[in-house]
């Protein structure tokens, strides 16, 4: 039997959509609740701003951590 991603939540009972955020540790399904104070097309730049690097500016579902990040770079980093 093939592994699947777990599948995300729609919402939560505040009506918070949920975000899956993968992590060095594992894949974590997290209610996202933004502040749109400043506009809705700041909320991407907030989360770069919070170590959380969205898959897509436009529709923000998936959520790469920076230490993730700094993980993959350093697996793929060529050594002598």
């Amino acid at each position: 039997m093939p592994w699947t991603a777990p599948r995300r939540p729609g919402a939560d009972a505040l009506n918070n959509t949920y975000v899956r955020a993968l992590h060095v540790n594992g894949i974590h399904h997290l209610a996202m609740v933004t502040c749109n104070c400043h506009g809705e097309d700041h909320v991407a730049m907030d989360l770069v701003a919070s170590r959380l690097l969205p898959a897509s500016f436009t529709r923000i579902r998936t959520l790469f951590t920076a230490p993730l990040m700094d993980y993959f770079r350093l697996c793929n980093t060529k050594r002598p």
